[in-house]
């Protein structure tokens, strides 16, 4: 609620998850877990604007895959968005390189078309 616009920063967004937990005596607390959940993670380490980016850089594909009849990108896209809805995908490099390897393959093949 504080820092809605902007977000906490990349760096706190840990710190800030840690002391929203702390008074409720949570297991995420204890066992410092992130969000797990790259929406709401980069909503608070990015803010409204982070969200909004992030929805610009899936949609944009999308939008795009769609419009060409690219059916393999449309479903990686989806699939991209739906594990986002479980996992922090940004906060490992492993999910970094995976996203941006399949990211310039789909925009290499958009260019093509």
């Amino acid at each position: 609620k504080l820092n809605w616009i902007l977000g906490v920063g990349i760096g706190d967004a840990e710190k800030a998850i840690q002391e929203k937990t702390k008074p409720m005596n949570l297991m995420a607390h204890e066992h410092k877990l992130n969000a797990h959940n790259q929406y709401f993670q980069t909503l608070i380490t990015s803010g409204v604007i982070g969200i909004a980016l992030l929805f610009i850089i899936l949609g944009l594909p999308l939008y795009m895959s769609f419009k060409t009849k690219d059916y393999l990108g449309v479903f990686f896209i989806m699939t991209l968005g739906f594990n986002m809805l479980f996992e922090s995908i940004f906060q490992t490099f492993q999910g970094i390189q995976f996203f941006l390897f399949f990211y310039c393959l789909q925009s290499i093949k958009l260019n093509e078309n």
